[in-house]
């Protein structure tokens, strides 16, 4: 049991799904909260007109307090979110919000439980599932099509070719472009490790762009050539600097990369750099792969009892 059961439980009506997941009926209608570090999150489910929808979204935002809250259309309703300082303050906010929205679809008819909320029908036989991150109440013929989709869905992208070569140009294009504005940079005496940040983001951006299939494999590829890419440019640089330099002083009894092991100035400098790369890139990575996750689970269907 969450640490806000009781308090979800008594100001709204809820019950507790999962920790911190809640779902039941809000006067009429199917409601589904989260609580979250910074307020909460939730989908006020009805069947209605997109004009209502739209009008809904416009209530919920401007009701009580129009400070930080936002909300937008879900397949089912609305989706919002409300934050606060405290718990107190923020589910005073969201159950004023909540009124205002209920009491607007009460009044132009909206249709809430005990109707299928894909095609508005009332039905003795309904059932609610978890679509991604709302449970809602389908009668059975929305929920078999609903299901057929899911499998279209997932056989569609298992299906999908991988194209691993076409992924890497991309690939190797976006990393490229990334390892050109390292130097360039460089040149102009700034280093910013957000460079590298920015290479895995490309990379993953022409990956895809070029006909690469979103996988695991994808962050691999992405990652190696992002990692390798900017240390050989880094290596690179430091090879041309410190070519140069021997090239003034006359030194020739040692390669550049001698000189740059032997220069303890340069040493540092080189081994610094080849670090903070390293470790921004794989920054960049933890990032790019939470932020694709995040969005995959949006925008692909999952259903679950």
């Amino acid at each position: 049991m969450g640490m806000y059961t009781k308090k979800v439980e008594e100001a709204l009506g809820l019950k507790e799904k999962n920790n911190n997941e809640f779902y039941g009926e809000y006067k009429g209608y199917e409601l589904t909260l989260y609580v979250t570090q910074q307020g909460f999150e939730g989908y006020l489910n009805f069947y209605s007109s997109q004009s209502i929808r739209k009008e809904a979204i416009n209530i919920f935002i401007n009701a009580v307090n129009k400070s930080i809250t936002t909300a937008n259309e879900s397949p089912f309703g609305i989706h919002f979110l409300t934050n606060g300082l405290t718990y107190k303050s923020t589910m005073e906010k969201l159950k004023g919000k909540l009124d205002a929205v209920v009491d607007y679809l009460l009044q132009n008819n909206a249709q809430g439980v005990g109707h299928c909320m894909d095609c508005g029908k009332e039905s003795q036989y309904l059932d609610t599932i978890k679509l991604n991150d709302v449970y809602v109440t389908l009668d059975n013929e929305c929920s078999s099509k609903l299901s057929s989709q899911v499998e279209e869905e997932k056989k569609e992208f298992d299906e999908k070719p991988n194209n691993y070569l076409k992924g890497t140009l991309g690939a190797l294009i976006g990393v490229g472009i990334a390892c050109v504005a390292w130097v360039i940079l460089y040149f102009l005496g700034f280093l910013s490790m957000i460079i590298a940040i920015l290479a895995v983001f490309l990379g993953n951006y022409f990956y895809v762009k070029l006909g690469g299939k979103a996988n695991n494999v994808k962050t691999i590829i992405v990652a190696a050539l992002s990692l390798v890419g900017l240390l050989l440019t880094c290596l690179f640089v430091y090879l041309y600097f410190a070519g140069v330099f021997m090239i003034t002083e006359n030194i020739t009894s040692m390669t550049p990369f001698e000189y740059i092991m032997n220069n303890a100035e340069m040493k540092e400098g080189f081994t610094h750099d080849m670090i903070m790369n390293a470790v921004f890139t794989v920054i960049g990575v933890v990032i790019q792969y939470s932020s694709t996750k995040k969005k995959d689970q949006n925008n692909q269907l999952r259903i679950s009892k």
